[in-house]
């Protein structure tokens, strides 16, 4: 009886093994598949090629340095005063589905509102009502995505402004279906005004895998990007975790970019991600010691202070100083 009983469990053993192996396999023949497909060719002329794409330095949070962070007016101002030629914007969706320029989860750091509450958990007319504590430029609102791109578009048309603008597009989760439509929905109707012009001058980053598959879903021609972080605050391992898969995430989803934080931009980094034709830019760049390290590495960089140096900012949960990053910290 006993005999039969490991003859049994012997087989079972065997078939479960066949099994996952065939996994396993199956599994490597889809990642080959994936992280072969062809990269994204750009024109020479365009931001994007990498020759002119390592050259930028985006102004974060729409270059804050010099005004409000992430209002047209500051964004406009940087463009037409700073001859700042890469802008960074961070994009939120509203209650009701509307696209704006704010960076936190939480209103009340930027907004003039007493309470720590969701961005998320506003609706557009109550937003409206409200205005951001930085009067630099007097007292004005939330910059609405439509409202940005409305703004930018008379300037794609005239030949002494070159930028591009990269959408650190933050919904995720429930959200992501409904943002994606929203943005594609604003790109739709420029698209249909200016023509296919309008994918040359803005890219998405995501740190988000399903955020960028739900994009190259809705369009083969927008440019993207994949962010990654080692340390990241919500979820440390879920960030290793697409670090780690960040080559398959990239090629599955056809992303262009990388977007790792500046402590993993290491020379061998570098030359990981140039081999596999994928652009570099990294976040973020402040200090006179990160831009000089910085400089010598074919890479974009996002920085608070594009013109000069500055401090880094402690809001931005960077994590702990690692790799050659700890000779900045000092």
């Amino acid at each position: 009886m006993a005999y039969y009983y490991l003859r049994s469990m012997k087989k079972t053993w065997v078939i479960i093994l066949l099994l996952v192996s065939t996994v396993i396999l199956f599994g490597f023949i889809h990642y080959q598949q994936q992280v072969k497909k062809p990269v994204r060719q750009f024109e020479p002329s365009s931001l994007f090629h990498p020759s002119n794409f390592k050259e930028l330095r985006f102004a974060h949070r729409g270059g804050y340095a010099f005004g409000p962070e992430n209002t047209v007016e500051t964004v406009l101002h940087n463009i037409r005063n700073n001859e700042v030629t890469a802008i960074e914007v961070d994009v939120m969706m509203s209650k009701d589905g509307k696209l704006y320029l704010f960076h936190d989860d939480y209103v009340n750091r930027v907004l003039d509102y007493p309470e720590k509450r969701l961005f998320s958990d506003f609706t557009s007319t109550e937003l409206s009502s409200l205005t951001l504590r930085d009067t630099t430029f007097g007292r004005i609102g939330l910059t609405s995505l439509a409202q940005l791109v409305d703004s930018l578009k008379t300037l794609a048309f005239d030949e002494s402004y070159s930028f591009l603008v990269e959408l650190d597009f933050k919904p995720s989760g429930d959200q992501t279906e409904a943002a994606a439509d929203a943005l594609m929905a604003i790109v739709k109707a420029q698209e249909q005004e200016i023509g296919a012009m309008i994918y040359d001058f803005f890219f998405v980053s995501t740190f988000f895998p399903e955020m960028l598959s739900e994009l190259r879903s809705r369009s083969d021609h927008i440019v993207t990007a994949f962010g990654v972080h080692s340390d990241s605050p919500k979820s440390k391992w879920a960030a290793r975790a697409a670090l780690l898969g960040a080559h398959y995430i990239i090629k599955k989803n056809g992303a262009s970019i990388i977007e790792p934080n500046l402590c993993l931009v290491t020379p061998g980094f570098v030359d990981k991600w140039q081999k596999r034709d994928i652009s570099i830019n990294t976040y973020t760049v402040n200090t006179f010691c990160e831009k000089e390290y910085m400089n010598t590495l074919p890479v974009a960089y996002t920085t608070n202070c594009p013109n000069e140096t500055c401090l880094t900012d402690e809001a931005e949960g960077l994590g702990p100083p690692r790799n050659w990053c700890t000779m900045c910290s000092k």
